[in-house]
């Protein structure tokens, strides 16, 4: 009993010593990230998939994504079959292969950082993420708190990290 007495007295000292964590407002500034990969492994913490040769129709929900976002690890080769994207954006980071059709579902985008070749079928398709052709857009800065540091957001289809705030 008095060992529990003690580790009980103890334990209201530890919690009783801790501070509450107030956010301030201030001017929060975001930072594109460059989003890098390993030939086997990705260290992005990103959702990748492998779609260079499609041997069947493939249909992308945000349960396959990380944070609505999904980043293709090449090329992407539609081979007469048709990709669903559904409430997420497939970065394609290599060129998209025609031969089939891109279909996208309530939010679902397409963002193709190469070339669109061989006519796929893009009638139904969401296609966007300009920023990703232009990459003009490097720092965002706005209203936030302190407590947003290292927060991730995505702007069609770019990460950007929040790096530094400021005190108004």
């Amino acid at each position: 009993m008095r060992l529990f007495l003690s580790i009980f007295l103890v334990l209201i000292l530890v919690t009783s010593c801790e501070k509450d964590v107030q956010c301030e407002d201030g001017l929060v500034t975001y930072q594109k990230v460059d989003v890098q990969y390993a030939s086997l492994f990705s260290f992005s913490g990103e959702s990748t998939i492998n779609l260079g040769g499609m041997t069947g129709d493939v249909k992308l929900t945000p349960s396959d994504a990380t944070d609505g976002v999904i980043y293709s690890t090449g090329d992407v080769n539609l081979n007469g079959h048709k990709l669903t994207l559904k409430n997420v954006t497939l970065v394609v980071t290599g060129n998209l292969n025609g031969g089939g059709t891109v279909a996208t579902r309530g939010n679902g985008v397409l963002c193709v950082e190469g070339n669109i070749q061989n006519n796929p079928d893009l009638s139904n398709a969401t296609v966007g993420c300009d920023t990703m052709s232009n990459d003009e857009l490097t720092i965002i800065e706005e209203l936030g708190t302190n407590c947003d540091l290292g927060n991730v957001k995505y702007i069609d289809g770019v990460m950007f990290e929040a790096v530094k705030f400021d005190y108004l």
